[in-house]
């Protein structure tokens, strides 16, 4: 152990220590390994960490407290490798999350990474024992997980002690784009709502979104609508975009501030465990893992806070595995009430060549780089923008697979040289890892129960490969239930950027039941509502791809139920089998309501539209076994 401690846990014990042997009776008066009790054993640290138990039930700020004991640990753990500490554990309480610490600008409740960057914090269990804790801000993260390692999270509820929305009843409809209001009654135990002018101030980061609930559930014909700012209190609320002429008097209203959290995150970490969770609020996303292989995401409600009359849980979508590594799953969870999707991830490419690149040359000027994924030694393919199809040598079947040998940062890219020449490639080529575990290879998605998202997909996936989604019960979903996505064009939220997901490979949806998915049938309908479950290939000009370019797709012995339009539709698969699905009272709603966002390249407009959404399977474009699939 380092001498600066001893010297410190010298001063602080030196009143009654035996002359015997000092140092020992100093390690012996430590909270000893291998749990450490952040509720009885923080008093007993050296000098430099807190000197005070987290203490449940009480007005305590928790956070610099249990981010304490993740320091000693981590620093213990590092000093004394052979008898280190497995478990930091509390009582089981309410405890209350007051101040953040900056880390990279973002601001973090409770920061779970190791003390000195050179090290993992690693092989250590927290295990909070139900407890109830309360964030104060929900722009902000509860819980950033960053440079761990077969670390286990567990066992207690995140809320937000401000709530990031609220509801409001419906008095009456002023005129097309503006409504009166008062806010919906809570019980005296209930967190207060705080009212839209609040949400204007305090939620400096969000933007303001609106959605009408009609006896407890969300009327999704009146879409997403946008709130405009307000300067002072006011029981008047007015419309930015959308209008009023779906909302009824009685109707319950929410605003969300969208924008910051997500509640929980998991950085460039490995063999993570989150399980036993409950999020009942989130200014974001409720939980986000970035390039993190082997996540297990285990028994994790993100829903409504149970006792109280919320409508919503997370103020945009429940658990997203962005950038997919290698063996993530998420099993056993109830997503409910989410204001986005329940269930995403994505995939993207390693970046995107800035321009053309001529034949023989052997460097790449990468544009949106994945930086800490492109290094030396790699095998990257090429995958052509408008095709959506990878590159092949001349005149060969064999892919343009090609090693890198050095990476050199150039402006906002990366100048990407490889070990022998490239054939001609064009601009925007996507790049990607050969390697399939960097595109998520064996991420499972089972035997979740998915509910009442308020917008978009149930589960919505991009450009991964060897993905399973099985036993899953998704229940009334905006948009489709489950969406698996190739989509390369203009990138909406990034002036300039791209998407960069190519084709998905590789995919099973087995033994799923789907009941009133694909339920938004109000205006915008846009390329993610065209059934319960989905294909979608488009390329860099957003059109539809006109060959099969996703390899291995097995949709099998799916149930699906009451959906408005397709019940299954399929676009540019090759190779793969579509058999055993049961769709019951499809197509029952196809009219598209103006302005469609189907772009007019599809041809699904006017009346092909109908024939379109009222055919029960839909397969465009594809090579694919079809068997028996019963429509009732």
């Amino acid at each position: 152990m380092k001498t600066l401690h001893w010297k410190k846990m010298a001063a602080v014990l030196a009143v009654g220590l035996c002359a015997h042997n000092p140092i020992e009776v100093a390690r012996a008066a430590l909270p000893q390994p291998p749990i450490l009790n952040v509720s009885t054993d923080l008093d007993r640290l050296p000098g430099d960490y807190k000197a005070s138990n987290m203490i449940p039930n009480s007005a305590q700020d928790s956070a610099p407290l249990l981010n304490d004991a993740i320091r000693w640990v981590s620093h213990y753990n590092r000093e004394n490798p052979d008898t280190p500490y497995t478990t930091i554990k509390a009582k089981r309480g309410v405890y209350y999350f007051l101040s953040t610490t900056k880390v990279g600008g973002r601001d973090v409740f409770v920061v779970v990474q190791p003390e000195n960057g050179n090290d993992r914090f690693k092989y250590v269990t927290i295990d909070l024992d139900g407890s109830d804790l309360f964030f104060s801000q929900a722009e902000d993260e509860a819980f950033m997980i960053s440079g761990c390692r077969n670390l286990t999270l567990e066992s207690f509820s995140i809320d937000y002690a401000t709530l990031p929305f609220t509801q409001l009843v419906v008095l009456g409809i002023v005129n097309s784009n503006q409504i009166t209001v008062t806010p919906e009654s809570v019980a005296p135990s209930q967190t207060p709502w705080v009212d839209v002018y609040q949400l204007s101030q305090t939620q400096a980061r969000a933007a303001l979104y609106g959605f009408d609930f009609r006896n407890g559930r969300p009327q999704y014909t009146s879409g997403r609508l946008t709130i405009q700012l307000q300067t002072g209190p006011s029981s008047t609320l007015t419309l930015q975009q959308g209008d009023t002429s779906l909302i009824q008097v009685g109707d319950v209203f929410e605003v969300e501030a969208r924008g910051g959290g997500p509640a929980v995150s998991v950085d460039t970490s490995s063999n993570i465990s989150l399980k036993n969770i409950a999020i009942y609020s989130s200014g974001g996303v409720g939980i986000i893992t970035n390039y993190s292989p082997g996540v297990s995401i285990q028994n994790v409600s993100i829903v409504p806070r149970p006792g109280t009359n919320r409508l919503v849980s997370t103020n945009a979508g429940g658990i997203a595995v962005n950038q997919t590594a290698a063996n993530n799953t998420i099993v056993n969870c109830t997503i409910a009430g989410t204001q986005d999707d329940s269930i995403s991830g994505n995939s993207s490419a390693l970046g995107y060549s800035r321009d053309a690149v001529p034949a023989g040359a052997t460097a790449v000027t990468l544009a949106q780089p994945m930086s800490s994924l492109v290094m030396p030694g790699i095998n990257v393919y090429f995958v052509d923008p408008s095709t959506v199809m990878p590159i092949r040598e001349s005149n060969s079947d064999e892919l343009v697979i090609r090693t890198v040998v050095s990476v050199v940062p150039s402006g906002t890219g990366l100048v990407v040289t490889m070990k022998r020449g490239l054939p001609e490639l064009p601009a925007f080529a996507m790049m990607y890892n050969v390697e399939p575990g960097t595109r998520g290879k064996g991420l499972l998605i089972d035997s979740n129960s998915i509910s009442y998202n308020t917008l978009a997909r149930g589960i919505a996936l991009s450009g991964q490969t060897g993905v399973t989604i099985s036993h899953n019960r998704i229940v009334s979903t905006e948009e489709a239930g489950i969406l698996c996505a190739t989509d390369y064009g203009t990138d909406p939220h990034l002036d300039g950027g791209y998407w960069t997901f190519g084709p998905v490979s590789n995919l099973r949806i087995d033994r799923n039941v789907l009941i009133a998915a694909d339920s938004g049938t109000g205006p915008g309908l846009g390329l993610s509502e065209l059934a319960a479950i989905q294909l979608v290939v488009t390329n860099l000009q957003d059109e539809p791809v006109s060959s099969p370019v996703c390899p291995d797709v097995i949709i099998t012995n799916n149930r699906i139920v009451n959906t408005p339009r397709t019940g299954i539709w399929i676009m540019n698969a090759q190779r793969g089998l579509v058999e055993g699905n049961t769709l019951t009272n499809t197509g029952y709603d196809p009219t598209l309501q103006a302005p469609s966002h189907i772009p007019s390249s599809y041809n699904i407009t006017g009346n092909q539209a109908m024939i379109d959404f009222e055919t029960p399977l839909l397969i465009q474009s594809s090579k694919v076994i079809v068997g028996k699939n019963p429509v009732n």
